[in-house]
């Protein structure tokens, strides 16, 4: 089986795409919930806990975050693993994302 090579770790990931469905009250609730979740189970239970995955499901905001929900429903049971649906997510949306933001502030 390949080795799976993220950039960012499957947590950073699931926070990028959380970020885009919760209010910033939400967002703060859900950080504060996961403050001390150093353990993979641990940040699971508290994520699921604190955001509704069906939406990425129901009312995706781009069509590939079902990639996530199939992650989160699928792949992950106890444990964040590192599979091809992170790696193609976090190509096509964070890494172009970090690119964009950077040639922004060297505009200013």
């Amino acid at each position: 089986m390949k080795r799976i090579r993220l950039k960012y770790r499957p947590q950073i990931i699931l926070l990028w795409v959380a970020r885009n469905y919760l209010n910033e009250a939400e967002f703060k609730r859900l950080l504060d919930s996961l403050y001390k979740c150093n353990r993979d189970k641990l940040f699971l239970h508290n994520f699921l806990k604190n955001f509704d995955v069906e939406l990425l499901r129901t009312k995706p905001i781009i069509w590939q975050d079902i990639w996530i929900y199939n992650y989160l429903t699928y792949d992950c049971k106890e444990k964040l693993t590192k599979t091809q649906q992170l790696l193609n997510y976090e190509r096509e949306f964070i890494i172009p994302a970090e690119e964009t933001l950077k040639e922004l502030k060297n505009m200013l």
